[in-house]
């Protein structure tokens, strides 16, 4: 399936966008996001996962309450063919700016939890090292990870109480 940036440099394997260098089921492309409210209060995860080789792309969203509640939202659908929809149901990711700032939503559904909420970097991203990892002959990880740390804004929406997430006061 040819996909709109298959007309740009950067094609890693001999094949259009939409395929993988391995058949390996397990291969995984994932965004994930960890957010605090500085005062510990409240800890806001959530991610994205496609799974090309199992034509899956899942997206999830949880709300820790000081420690004691968590709400947790999850999502997944078929990737093809839209493959490019970074839309799992009530979730959708988007890159406002490449490598710069991120923005995770959870539309409002019959659950307690939703929120619109950017991710600003404050800092370059950071290539982890690596890892690989093998077991009688048979490649168990090889996996590679960059993170960031950024500061959020936005607003989220938890039985019917609004929190507004301004610079200053949450982390990621």
């Amino acid at each position: 399936m040819i996909l709109k940036h298959d007309e740009s440099f950067g094609h890693q394997i001999v094949a259009s966008f939409d395929k993988v260098g391995t058949s390996a089921r397990e291969w995984t492309e994932r965004v994930w996001l960890s957010a605090y409210e500085l005062s510990g209060k409240l800890h806001l995860s959530a991610g994205f996962g496609c799974y090309p080789n199992r034509n899956v792309i899942d997206a999830y969203g949880t709300l820790n309450v000081e420690g004691k509640t968590q709400y947790a939202v999850r999502a997944s659908r078929v990737l093809r063919p839209n493959i490019e929809e970074m839309k799992v149901g009530p979730f959708s990711y988007q890159v406002v700016e490449p490598l710069k700032r991120l923005r995770f939503s959870l539309a409002p559904t019959e659950h307690d939890l939703s929120y619109e909420v950017e991710f600003d970097g404050i800092m370059p991203p950071h290539e982890e090292a690596i890892q690989y990892a093998e077991a009688r002959g048979r490649v168990m990880e090889h996996i590679a990870r960059y993170i960031q740390i950024g500061r959020m804004s936005g607003s989220m929406k938890l039985e019917g109480k609004t929190y507004n997430l301004d610079g200053g006061n949450w982390m990621a």
